[in-house]
């Protein structure tokens, strides 16, 4: 495939999947000296959101929806909150499916800080990095695999600067 951006369909019928390199990484990833903590989207109004969406999804009527048709409980929470479905798609689905939502608190909590200038971005990112890792990774790895991991992320670090 030479292609720049893909579908979700593309990603989900490639058999080996797409291996990005390093330059392509760094560009994803690189905020830039024009990055401004004002331009990330605006943490209480996210909130009120996904509140407003779980408030919806709650309703005796789409929990019977969900029962009876899953895909189309999805589609009509879709049309319920469009602009947001597509905006902010995975934070959409991690809701609607029922997931648990703590790790998203925390990032929404670190990207307030940010905002409020209280934290860097580079700091809050590592952070919830940590904490993610420490919590999905380090109870399936090995002593070993978590020393490995350790010194990998040094040498990425140090890598990056």
């Amino acid at each position: 495939m030479d292609k720049k951006f893909f579908t979700e369909d593309d990603v989900k019928n490639t058999k080996d999947g797409y291996v990005m390199t390093e330059q392509e990484m760094e560009q994803m990833y690189s905020r830039g000296a024009d990055f401004n903590p004002n331009d990330l989207p605006d943490v209480d109004t996210l909130v009120e959101k996904i509140a407003t969406i779980m408030e919806f999804i709650t309703t005796d009527s789409m929990l019977t929806l969900k029962k009876e048709n899953e895909d189309d409980y999805k589609i009509k929470a879709m049309k319920q909150f469009p602009e947001f479905s597509d905006r902010y798609y995975s934070i959409f689905q991690k809701v609607i499916n029922g997931d648990d939502i703590t790790p998203l608190c925390r990032m929404l909590e670190m990207l307030q800080k940010v905002k409020k200038g209280n934290i860097s971005i580079d700091n809050a990112e590592e952070i919830v990095g940590n904490e993610l890792e420490k919590e999905f990774l380090h109870p399936v790895l090995s002593k070993k695999q978590i020393d490995d991991l350790q010194v990998a992320k040094k040498q990425l670090k140090h890598k990056m600067k």
